[in-house]
């Protein structure tokens, strides 16, 4: 395990992923995701955060699944295919850092699967709109700048360790996590 893909395998030249593909980020650390592949499904495992190198894309119905730590897209966009899966399992961390959600992560993901204890951050350094009409286990505004909504949001728990949440525009509903 290694912190890039090609320090995982540095002698191939030439890097290909098959239809069904699994790449799993599973170093217990700091990994950067290789963005010059296009992935099928792609998985960050183990602790740690998982920065991507640039932009990159998901062959269409891949699946972007974050199953432990934190993946940070930085200010890049991930390019769904078309019909793609995001999902954010118990105890993961998925962060948003432009301005909004589709800059971060593209319209070509069409199903969200956020677990009732996974956390979605949004972490920019500016204003930034949250999405709505998902449902997230924790919400946290960090960074700086104003979070405002953009449709109703449900959340069991917000933290607010930076910035300003304005829920002016739309409807804000908690629930109780049973």
């Amino acid at each position: 395990q290694h912190s890039t893909f090609a320090g995982s395998y540095p002698s191939f030249e030439t890097r290909t992923l098959n239809t069904l593909s699994v790449v799993d980020y599973a170093l217990n650390g700091t990994q950067t995701v290789d963005n010059t592949l296009t992935y099928y499904d792609l998985t960050t495992s183990g602790g740690g955060t998982k920065t991507a190198g640039g932009a990159f894309s998901l062959a269409a119905d891949g699946t972007l699944n974050v199953s432990a730590g934190v993946f940070d897209p930085s200010t890049y966009l991930v390019t769904g295919g078309g019909t793609n899966t995001l999902t954010v399992a118990d105890g993961a961390t998925l962060k948003v850092n432009n301005s909004t959600f589709a800059l971060n992560y593209s319209s070509g993901f069409t199903t969200y699967n956020f677990d009732s204890n996974s956390t979605i951050e949004y972490s920019g350094s500016g204003d930034q709109t949250i999405k709505g009409d998902v449902e997230m286990g924790y919400l946290v505004i960090s960074g700086s700048g104003t979070k405002s909504l953009s449709a109703t949001t449900t959340t069991a728990t917000t933290t607010i360790s930076g910035g300003t949440l304005d829920a002016t525009a739309s409807n804000y509903d908690l629930y109780a996590d049973s």
